[in-house]
């Protein structure tokens, strides 16, 4: 196998899970001539362990690309490595010899200067972009951005938890992407949950009108305002339902709504709001639902002994960091 680290970073280029703001730097150096043994042998392992053969779509597409664009790659026996791979992993490197091209054309192009913002366990933040879009942002939540907003276009990322008031701006939309959903709005206010260690990703419209594009499907979703929608990435499950928005943006003042809520994503959200980790059967809490509020100045231990009085059989004891739950 070729060396373990470059291995890695081209499996999680394929895999999409390379973080967007450095995928450019990564295809300039992936399509150099440095290390092309390694790459190749990196390229062959992914080859074999996926199996699969380029699609018809797969020839189509990158036939209209080098056709209309580009001249035919003179790296033979690279590429047709690369087609197999992307046949599974749905073009990528169609991007990648995108950016190899213009390098190798010396045609100008500046990478954005990004900005991170981190919310730690425990804590809320409000903050200001750009072009002076109001963003809460929850525990435990990133917020990725540009510098400036260039373009036709106002693209973040959020992985967590955040409110959005956009200023409008009709020929400049505001898109969220997330790992599983994509927001897009002229101006308005919405709130967007999609922590990585839960199995929903919701929006919910206060004001205005957002459309919705779940990542895996070609279908996009209309919300008005005082709607939600709920994608259960594990299940394919797809959810619209009317909420009161204002109260599930609550958070940003320390309230808990949950309405038919399950345990587990109970758990998540204390996880995140109190910065300790839960241990519990999840089997044990299966099926169960909660329809419960809490006031921000209420403890972790008061709303345990809540959950408790809802569930007579739920037991628990706290040692610092951790919840030990017994039903």
């Amino acid at each position: 196998m070729p060396e373990e680290t470059l291995y890695i970073l081209i499996r999680k280029f394929f895999h999409h899970v390379l973080p967007k703001e450095i995928q450019f730097s990564f295809r300039r150096w992936f399509l150099e001539k440095d290390h092309m043994e390694e790459k190749e042998q990196a390229m062959f392992e992914l080859w074999k362990e996926t199996g699969g053969e380029p699609t018809l779509r797969t020839y189509q597409e990158l036939n209209r690309f080098y056709s209309n664009n580009l001249p035919q790659p003179k790296q033979v026996t690279f590429y047709k490595k690369i087609l197999r791979i992307s046949a599974i992993f749905l073009l990528p490197l169609v991007g990648a010899a995108c950016s190899y091209f213009i390098l190798t054309k010396k045609l100008s192009y500046t990478e954005p200067e990004w900005i991170e913002q981190f919310v730690h366990n425990g804590e809320v933040r409000q903050y200001i972009l750009p072009d002076g879009t109001d963003v809460w942002i929850n525990s435990g939540s990133l917020l990725l951005h540009p510098k400036d907003f260039e373009g036709d276009k106002r693209i973040i990322y959020l992985n967590g938890e955040a409110t959005f008031h956009v200023v409008h701006d009709p020929g400049k939309p505001f898109i969220v992407k997330t790992n599983h959903m994509e927001v897009e709005v002229v101006g308005t206010s919405f709130n967007i949950e999609a922590y990585p260690d839960s199995e929903f990703t919701i929006a919910t419209l206060e004001s205005g009108k957002i459309k919705v594009k779940l990542n895996q499907e070609n279908e996009f979703f209309y919300l008005k305002p005082d709607e939600q929608i709920l994608y259960n990435y594990h299940t394919g499950k797809i959810e619209t339902r009317e909420v009161n928005a204002s109260k599930v943006m609550e958070w940003k003042e320390g309230y808990l709504l949950f309405r038919d809520a399950g345990f587990d994503y109970i758990v998540h959200v204390l996880e995140h709001k109190f910065d300790v980790t839960f241990q519990y059967e999840k089997s044990e809490f299966a099926g169960k639902s909660f329809n419960v509020k809490f006031k921000p100045d209420e403890s972790l231990n008061d709303i345990l002994e809540v959950l408790k009085r809802i569930s007579p059989d739920l037991k628990y004891r706290i040692e610092e960091k951790r919840v030990y739950i017994i039903n």
